[in-house]
């Protein structure tokens, strides 16, 4: 699939910033199918179109990024790369809450075409865009919760415990650590 043409759904408010990407992804064996203004719009078109991956911004009105990326995840699964100028992809913060809804990856918005870092960022951004479109996706079912154990009687020493008042998981409890890398050569 990597010689396979890649298949983009751009998502962002802005016309301007819209327009830089797909004058960007104007290159063989790459194809904009689809553009939205919002999460929402491209919640629709992830399902539609069917791209290779969703290229999202992350502050956009109706439905943001987050948001957006977390119903693709549920109801088509789709590699989506959020793209930002208005959040630092740097921040923990931002990160961790892209990897929590689903994104494989976060990375800055690219500088004007004048700037002379444009074409190496641009084909970085492709090249991230062709690993993630490679990565095969599935919705993750949730855990199953057994029902809590009946509380115990008061002053027994089982109270203390924060676990009896909680519902307990049927298993270990999942953790997943997302990190997409990639590394040219």
């Amino acid at each position: 699939m990597y010689n396979a043409t890649l298949r983009l759904v751009i998502v962002n408010d802005s016309a301007t910033a819209r327009a830089a990407l797909r004058r960007a992804f104007d290159v063989p064996g790459v194809e904009v199918v689809g553009e939205a203004k919002d999460g929402a719009e491209g919640l629709s078109m992830a399902a539609a179109l069917r791209p290779s991956v969703v290229v999202m911004d992350i502050v956009m009105p109706v439905m943001d990024g987050y948001a957006a990326t977390r119903q693709i995840m549920a109801t088509s699964p789709t590699p989506v790369v959020l793209v930002s100028s208005a959040v630092d992809p740097r921040d923990a913060d931002v990160a961790m809450e892209a990897l929590r809804s689903g994104a494989l990856a976060i990375v800055e918005a690219l500088p004007a075409v004048n700037d002379p870092a444009y074409e190496t960022r641009r084909d970085a951004l492709l090249h991230l865009l062709r690993s993630m479109a490679r990565v095969k996706l599935d919705r993750l079912p949730l855990p199953a919760v057994a029902p809590s154990p009946p509380a115990p009687p008061p002053g027994s020493p089982e109270t203390w415990r924060p676990s009896a008042s909680r519902p307990r998981s049927a298993g270990p409890t999942p953790w997943w650590i997302s990190c997409a890398c990639c590394r040219r050569g």
